[in-house]
């Protein structure tokens, strides 16, 4: 194997150096970015390829561009053809209909030779596990690394030791912040998050588990004077569970609020939830940070979020510099390989996760080891 380091200006210069001088099935280790003494930043890349890849490389491409190439030229002559027949029998009709079929069929084989275009050398092993990973939406680069590093410390033969060192791998760069424990000095805590995420329900779930395993006093805030019926449904929840509650239709109120309520061991703030792109909202949870100063602030996000939504709220939000993340729906979510990225990527912590909606059964706090079988189950082990 052919390993070499390179440096550059951005992650684009250093990836086209690696494309041209190792080609494109070159796989890429590792990246670092670093302040450059003359202004800026550099980009420090660590490239590999196998020295056998480059020709059962070149034999698969050249495989694929004739499949293509038969693809275009049957197709062209069909649409010549049934241009030029203007009274087609039902014989033919059928055999046209099977031949459309046949090529759709290979059309679906280029797909997914080009998906899985780094599995041709891999152990079959390798092979399933990048596809489960690629499936459950982790980047490709992650992917990548993953069997890289697996096969690098010769273990592509053992399923039970790959599949184990590839959810490690997963969660190596993903971290974790303690569950809320009670102090001397009292703590606020915000609550943020999108529309829909949960947000309320996980607030009322730890207030509850503080209640009754820390025998913590709390009060509930409720800043979310823009939803109909927010400030009652949390009401209703602090009732139920015996919890003061107060709300705050403006900044100033929550302030004062904040300045009368010392002898609490928790305030928690619960804010609206409305679109991450609004600037006024963006606006609006500011002014509720800087009213409240927490010591905390939580981002709740479901895991039913595709990974591009997912990444873009945590980057719009990243404003208001949330402490750590509370990943709720856990048990409805398709797939947990994009978050799972997203989280290596922003380097934000998550605390807890939740798994369905009873106060205060369905959260716990965060087990990446239980993620990451999520995303590559037992059975791969087969």
């Amino acid at each position: 194997m052919k390993i070499k380091k390179y440096i550059a200006t951005s992650m684009k210069d250093g990836k086209d150096q690696v494309l041209r001088e190792l080609g494109e099935d070159a796989v890429i280790l590792s990246t670092r970015t670093t302040p450059n003494p003359q202004g800026g930043q550099i980009v420090e890349i660590v490239a590999a390829i196998d020295d056998n890849v480059g020709s059962k490389t070149s034999q698969k491409s050249n495989q694929i561009l004739e499949k293509k190439k038969f693809i275009e030229t049957t197709k062209a002559q069909q649409l010549s053809a049934k241009s030029t027949v203007t009274n087609v029998s039902d014989a033919s009709s059928q055999a046209l209909s099977k031949e459309v079929s046949d090529i759709k069929k290979m059309l679906f084989e280029v797909a997914d030779l080009v998906k899985y275009k780094y599995t041709g050398n891999h152990t079959p092993i390798l092979t399933k596990l990048h596809k489960a990973l690629i499936d459950n939406e982790v980047s490709e680069e992650i992917a990548l690394k993953i069997t890289s590093k697996i096969n690098a410390l010769d273990i592509a033969n053992n399923p039970k030791e790959a599949v184990f060192e590839a959810r490690n791998t997963l969660i190596e760069d993903i971290e974790t912040s303690q569950s809320i424990e009670k102090s001397n000095k009292r703590q606020v805590i915000l609550f943020v998050g999108s529309t829909g995420g949960g947000k309320t329900t996980s607030l009322v779930k730890i207030a509850v588990i503080c209640r009754l395993v820390l025998n913590a006093n709390i009060l509930i805030v409720s800043a979310d004077a823009y939803k109909v019926g927010g400030i009652e449904q949390l009401q209703t929840y602090s009732s139920i569970a015996s919890i003061p509650f107060v709300a705050a239709y403006s900044t100033d109120e929550l302030r004062e609020i904040v300045d009368r309520e010392l002898d609490r061991d928790f305030i928690f703030v619960d804010t609206t939830g409305k679109n991450h792109k609004s600037p006024e909202f963006i606006s609006y949870l500011r002014d509720c940070a800087d009213a409240a100063l927490p010591e905390k602030i939580f981002l709740i996000q479901p895991a039913t979020t595709n990974k591009k939504t997912f990444k873009k709220v945590i980057s719009d939000l990243s404003v208001i510099k949330p402490s750590s993340i509370i990943l709720t729906k856990v048990d409805e979510a398709e797939t947990l390989g994009g978050i799972l990225s997203t989280l290596k990527e922003f380097k934000i912590p998550i605390s807890y996760i939740t798994t369905g909606q009873k106060v205060p059964d369905d959260i716990e706090p965060v087990d990446l080891h239980k993620l990451a079988r999520l995303v590559l189950p037992d059975s791969l082990m087969k």
